[in-house]
């Protein structure tokens, strides 16, 4: 285990989100059974009653995963003056590969975590939208389903605790198979090697896949205007899923455009395929990431409050929710490409 200022304080909101965690699903839990059971109306207002903890257990959950998230690479990024092999984050994701001993886990566990921190934000901001749909309902029409929402988020929230908490405290000391005196370079080589990151596109294909960037990306922010403009209660079951699927098939792609061309281009380092160093060269460029993938999650939350919240009481303003949501996601969109072609042209 490192222990520095970043691991205690990571440790810290472990354990804090860890027990709100726990809260959250047990209280979510007796309260979608006792909403499935009651019918009267002065039971429904007891049931929202003891929903208020519920949701302001929930709201202060959504904050800390929020906030985890930075301070998880903050985390990262300490560690990279402990390993003199490692030039950036990704080293640090290698610490461990290929060892023996309980470190062999420490990859797997990061893996892990960069995929269930976006995760956990997109859930966090899924629940909090429908809770805010919710409210402006007439009785509650939707809060079984605010309920199993925030159930996910505790849920979600004990596991990515949970591993998290599971890499600080495991030690980070590698230990390695012992091998012959004449294995020993070639071993050093290897292991230095592991804390570079590979290259993996062809030069030929650097500019397929810039154009394919960016006639995705405009596609997406035409039809986002289209669907924006046009949004209306009659409408809403048909333009999720194309939107949906043109924003899926364009993450991919903008996380593959940003590692493999954005970031040798703007580091000034052509045969350095590596984002991670971004964080601490080009920092600006790290604005248009948060604005992209604040977009992606607007899309995806337009597209599931159409699906969950959609009721009686919430057809007269469920669209102007929706419309907001998805000016936020075009202006984002819009802001991301911009940023990264003033980069790419400054570079």
């Amino acid at each position: 285990m490192i222990l520095n200022g970043y691991t205690i304080l990571s440790l810290f909101l472990c354990i804090l989100r860890l027990m709100l965690s726990v809260v959250i699903v047990a209280t979510g839990w007796s309260s979608w059974r006792l909403a499935r059971r009651i019918s009267q109306l002065d039971e429904r207002e007891a049931v929202e009653s003891r929903s208020y903890l519920l949701f302001l257990s929930a709201i202060v959950l959504m904050g800390i995963n929020v906030a985890s998230w930075p301070v998880f690479y903050a985390l990262l990024q300490s560690y990279v003056r402990e390993w003199p092999a490692a030039m950036c984050i990704y080293g640090v994701t290698q610490i461990g590969a290929g060892t023996q001993g309980i470190s062999r886990f420490l990859p797997g566990l990061l893996t892990s975590l960069q995929w269930t921190k976006p995760l956990l934000l997109f859930l966090c901001g899924a629940g909090f939208v429908l809770y805010l749909i919710n409210r402006r309902t007439r009785s509650a029409a939707i809060q079984q389903r605010v309920i199993i929402a925030l159930l996910f988020i505790g849920l979600g929230t004990m596991f990515d605790s949970a591993v998290e908490a599971a890499y600080l405290v495991i030690p980070k000391k590698e230990i390695h198979l012992a091998g012959g005196c004449c294995t020993n370079p070639l071993d050093e080589i290897q292991q230095a090697e592991k804390f570079i990151p590979r290259l993996q596109l062809d030069e030929r294909q650097r500019p397929r896949l810039a154009g394919a960037y960016y006639l995705l990306n405009l596609s997406l922010i035409a039809t986002l205007f289209g669907v924006t403009v046009g949004v209306s209660r009659e409408s809403i079951r048909t333009w999720r899923w194309p939107l949906l699927l043109i924003a899926s098939a364009a993450l991919p792609l903008s996380l593959w455009y940003l590692v493999e061309i954005a970031a040798p281009t703007i580091l000034r380092l052509p045969f350095h395929r590596c984002a991670y160093d971004l964080i601490t060269v080009a920092p600006e460029s790290m604005l248009a990431v948060a604005f992209y993938l604040l977009s992606c999650c607007c899309v995806g939350w337009a597209c599931l409050a159409a699906q969950v919240g959609r009721c009686e009481q919430t057809a007269p303003f469920l669209p102007d929710y929706l419309r907001r949501l998805l000016w936020l996601a075009l202006f984002g969109y819009a802001a991301s490409l911009i940023i990264v072609a003033m980069e790419m042209l400054l570079a």
